[in-house]
């Protein structure tokens, strides 16, 4: 039968003998017709780090595929664009598009997510009156979440959410952390990248060309990795990793940062000059550069990069 899956069950006693035995047949319906073909091309040289690639669209529902390309998973539930998220324990973080409601931008979005796995099992429920964006990150029963401070702001604030409880145990809004420099936009920050470790979330600033490591517990800037002049005549200044040697690193929009170990930290630059001056101009290519931090110094210096 056109894609079904033949699963045999057996049970075994302490002999290894073969107590009882039954076969199942799952069903799985058609790719839907707006799925097909949506991925034409793939060039494999290698084996890819990740079993799938979990894909999020505005015209499609959200799916997974493998190294080959091929859909081995697709959510066929309302969604809006957020779709389903990674989180840290293998499940996704589902918002559910049949759960509507104003919130204080006065827009109309889900406020019911779903922590669920896969397979569609859910786990977990949470109701959001606020809105969040795509950027997550867990550590145990936390999920650290970004919203908006307020209803001229969006995605600077980050909340921490109970996921045993469902309750909003902590806020941080970024207005306060950051000063009132660049906050002359909606999207002032472009918050793109969260990841915690060891009790500090690592906080990739796209539109400010920074990457910022800050205390949780606290809410305190450990340091800042930008282009020299972003942050100069503010408060912050001070907490900016000097280079060590050489020519300074050059951030142009990155759009994430994430620990490789405890010292040095990966960073994907898309080399894009955008609204606020680094310094420089666009580049043709993007790259990954690899960066080792001495906070207890104030310096860094970059190990590795790739165009």
């Amino acid at each position: 039968l056109e894609r079904s899956n033949q699963v045999e069950l057996s049970l075994l006693d302490a002999e290894d003998q073969l107590v009882k035995h039954r076969m199942i047949r799952i069903y799985v319906s058609e790719t839907p017709p707006n799925l097909k073909n949506i991925v034409t091309d793939v060039i494999n040289k290698k084996v890819s780090q990740f079993p799938f690639m979990l894909i999020n669209g505005a015209t499609f529902n959200p799916m997974a595929v493998d190294a080959n390309g091929d859909i081995r998973y697709s959510l066929q539930l309302r969604t809006n664009r957020m779709g389903m998220i990674p989180l840290q324990n293998g499940h996704v973080l589902f918002a559910d598009r049949t759960a509507n409601c104003v919130n204080r931008l006065g827009e109309i979005q889900p406020c019911r997510y779903h922590e669920m796995d896969y397979m569609g099992r859910v786990y977990r429920t949470f109701i959001l009156k606020d809105p969040i964006s795509t950027v997550i990150t867990q550590y145990e029963n936390s999920l650290y979440l970004v919203t908006s401070s307020d209803k001229e702001h969006i995605n600077d604030c980050i909340i921490e959410l109970d996921m045993n409880s469902g309750e909003i145990v902590k806020n941080c809004d970024l207005g306060q952390v950051l000063g009132e420099k660049y906050r002359d936009t909606r999207d002032w920050t472009m918050l793109s990248c969260l990841e915690y470790h060891q009790g500090s979330l690592l906080i990739t600033l796209k539109r400010l060309h920074t990457v910022m490591n800050l205390r949780w517990e606290d809410g305190s800037v450990e340091w800042l990795l930008a282009p020299e002049g972003i942050w100069e005549d503010t408060p912050l200044h001070s907490r900016c990793l000097r280079q060590q040697e050489g020519e300074a690193l050059r951030l142009g929009r990155p759009d994430s940062a994430v620990w490789e170990d405890d010292s040095q930290i990966s960073v994907f630059n898309t080399q894009v000059r955008g609204d606020i001056p680094a310094g420089y101009s666009c580049e043709d290519k993007s790259s990954v550069v690899t960066v080792a931090i001495e906070a207890e110094k104030g310096t860094y210096y970059q190990t590795e990069e790739i165009s």
